[in-house]
């Protein structure tokens, strides 16, 4: 729909902006100030880490979903509904569809632990607190794989 020099510079542009304003909203989240999120957003886009990604066109798609997903994570913890855990699992899929695996799981991983220090009991590993955020990122994670399911089915 776009010449393909647009779109690809676009592609870039966009999921820097992506993960910029997920960064700012998440310290926002987190009480910081205004300028503080900003300039959370602005080190996190222009890190050395992150800016190596340009040259992996599907890296740079995974990788800024990450603040957006520690985000939902954040809300889903603090409510009982289960619009955040929707939006969550979303974020989740157009993260796995960005197709890099290992961002995915590392991303996944980081949610859970961040969850378990939020809502979760450290010390009754079986406290009902945290069957509910196991199950939670259980059905989660399968119900991202059900929406991306498409991919690994043959044409």
């Amino acid at each position: 729909m776009l010449p393909i020099d647009l779109a690809y510079t676009l592609h870039y542009v966009l999921h820097f902006i992506l993960a910029a304003v997920g960064t700012y909203l998440l310290a926002r989240r987190w009480g910081q100030s205004r300028a503080a999120a900003f300039i959370a957003g602005f080190v996190f886009v222009f890190s050395g880490p992150v800016l190596s990604l340009g040259n992996f066109y599907n890296h740079v798609a995974a990788t800024a979903w990450i603040p957006w997903v520690l985000l939902l994570t954040d809300h889903a913890c603090e409510s009982r509904a289960r619009r955040p855990w929707i939006l969550l699992t979303l974020v989740l899929a157009l993260q796995f569809l960005a197709a890099e695996p290992f961002t995915l799981i590392a991303t996944f991983g980081a949610a859970f632990a961040y969850a378990i220090f939020l809502r979760g009991d450290a010390r009754h590993p079986l406290a009902a607190t945290n069957r509910r955020l196991v199950l939670g990122f259980v059905a989660a994670g399968c119900l991202m794989l059900a929406l991306c399911a498409v991919q690994f089915l043959p044409p």
